[in-house]
């Protein structure tokens, strides 16, 4: 697994393969654009990405609400 920026640019593994939705908006009728393969560990290593995000952006919005 290749991280630049923050952003996981390249992986050579060939084992462990899984999809991963970048979108749930159409879940279980997703187009080709919707998902992306990757190996086990860069799948785990993009939801804790995305976990990560999604608690700050969380924070943030409830912040703005009080």
């Amino acid at each position: 697994m290749i991280v630049q920026n923050g952003k996981l640019t390249r992986c050579l593994s060939v084992i462990n393969i899984e999809v991963h939705h970048k979108s749930y908006e159409r879940l279980g009728y997703e187009f080709m654009e919707d998902m992306i393969v990757l190996c086990k560990s860069c799948h785990r290593t993009e939801h804790n990405r995305l976990n990560k995000q999604d608690k700050r952006q969380l924070s943030i919005d409830f912040q703005e609400a009080i």
